[in-house]
């Protein structure tokens, strides 16, 4: 379902935007 997918993308931008941002 769209659900899984917004999970997974959830994780991965939190993981990588999440740290960018913090650099940022």
């Amino acid at each position: 379902t769209w659900y899984t997918a917004a999970i997974a993308a959830l994780a991965l931008l939190g993981a990588l935007g999440g740290r960018f941002f913090i650099r940022w």
